[in-house]
């Protein structure tokens, strides 16, 4: 059969749209404030091509890669290479991030749209409402229909707010409304576990 244009296009968004636009949203970042010559993105090629020798044909192949797309994948390395140069962490940072990194969560959630309603729902909570029904009743997010449950999670899989407030919760404690990019978040955390051989700081 046919398959038009803005087929292909839905299809493409669907299956890698976030992903596609995160990336050209960073490189626009990226450009608009560091620069990388066609010279240096020229030695950075012609040393990669030099360490595969004969097999770089074959290479830019098996991963669907012309030369041109090669480099633009090269300049890109390199405009985040000097990003990461320009920043600096300081030893708070690591300290909070291992303290948080080596323990995993199991937690839940109700997403609202606005603080009205999530006052709402923290105050039914309070008065010893049921969270997996509230969570059925209100919550605007996928894990509603499951009574808001979110499974196991780490560091870095939530939004740094939501991240931030889940980690300093106590053990089934309901957070206050906790605002993020997506709306209002009542957060409980249910069960914590170490990160097996996680290492030490």
């Amino acid at each position: 059969g046919d398959i038009t244009k803005d087929q292909f296009y839905d299809e493409i968004k669907s299956l890698a749209g976030n992903a596609l636009l995160e990336q050209v949203v960073i490189e626009q970042i990226l450009e608009n404030n560091y620069k990388v010559t066609d010279e240096e993105v020229d030695e950075q090629f012609n040393s990669m091509k030099e360490q595969y020798g004969d097999s770089f044909a074959s290479v830019l192949e098996a991963n669907g890669l012309t030369e041109k797309a090669f480099k633009d994948n090269v300049r890109f390395s390199l405009l985040q290479e000097k990003a990461i140069k320009d920043v600096e962490v300081t030893d708070e940072e690591i300290k909070k991030y291992y303290d948080q990194a080596k323990y995993e969560l199991n937690g839940r959630h109700i997403l609202v749209a606005d603080e009205k309603t999530a006052k709402e729902v923290e105050d039914k909570l309070k008065k010893g409402e049921d969270f997996a029904k509230l969570a059925k009743e209100y919550s605007q997010d996928g894990s509603a229909a499951e009574g808001g449950e979110l499974g196991w999670f780490t560091v870095g899989t939530m939004v740094p707010e939501f991240n931030d407030a889940a980690y300093a919760l106590e053990l089934n404690k309901v957070s206050e409304p906790v605002k993020t990019e997506f709306g209002y978040h009542i957060i409980e955390v249910t069960d914590k576990r170490e990160v097996k051989d996680y290492g030490t700081l």
